[in-house]
């Protein structure tokens, strides 16, 4: 992704008229321990971020997908923050809902809402061949929009949308999509430009790289 660092997110910046703490965001972190609340079921994944595993509530009986994010940096720890922060204020039925978070020594959890159908991007292209139905790419067009719409509303720029970034929820043809990745989003204020080279260099709007 390209980033050049000139401002530090603001998450707080449309919910609150005070500086941005980094205490707040785990504020609220569940003050267990995680493997005494979930079971670790598979793997989802793996990436720069960390792994994703699909767990199961033990409450609950729940299945759920789980971020560990190892404790690295502070640009990483405040990014971190920053998708935890926006994650517990959106909800909306294309963004991926976050549940729950726990603190354990060298990694922080996070709890979401679980999705099987893998990314929207090898959906297109596992499709390409046969030509992609117009109602599905206009359905899923309706749902991306519709999930951009409401960040923008509630003051949040996302900043790194792309296909690899939504989710299907489950391999169904119907399946809805799930706006994931918000470690590069920002709250914003009206009218203020912002003005941080961030987002992929494929996907990013060309006057943010000139």
């Amino acid at each position: 992704a390209v980033e050049e660092e000139t401002e530090q997110p603001d998450v707080y910046r449309a919910h609150s008229s005070g500086p941005f703490h980094f205490e707040h965001c785990f504020g609220r972190d569940n003050p267990g321990e995680f493997r005494d609340s979930y079971v670790v079921d598979a793997v989802l994944g793996s990436g720069t971020y960390g792994k994703a595993y699909r767990a199961t509530c033990k409450r609950s009986g729940l299945v759920r997908a789980v971020k560990v994010v190892p404790k690295r940096r502070d640009k990483d720890a405040v990014r971190l923050a920053n998708e935890i922060c926006l994650g517990r204020t959106l909800s909306h039925p294309n963004v991926v809902r976050l549940y729950d978070t726990f603190q354990e020594e060298g990694s922080t959890y996070m709890v979401m809402e679980v999705c099987m159908g893998g990314e929207l991007y090898d959906r297109i292209t596992d499709q390409a061949p046969q030509g992609f139905p117009e109602p599905r790419a206009a359905t899923y067009a309706e749902q991306m929009l519709s999930a951009v719409c409401y960040l923008h509303a509630n003051c949040v720029a996302h900043r790194d949308i792309k296909p690899e970034n939504f989710l299907l929820q489950n391999s169904s043809m119907d399946s809805e999509l799930k706006l994931i990745d918000f470690g590069l989003a920002s709250s914003f204020q009206r009218g203020t430009p912002m003005t941080t080279r961030v987002g992929t260099p494929f996907y990013v709007a060309p006057e943010v790289l000139a």
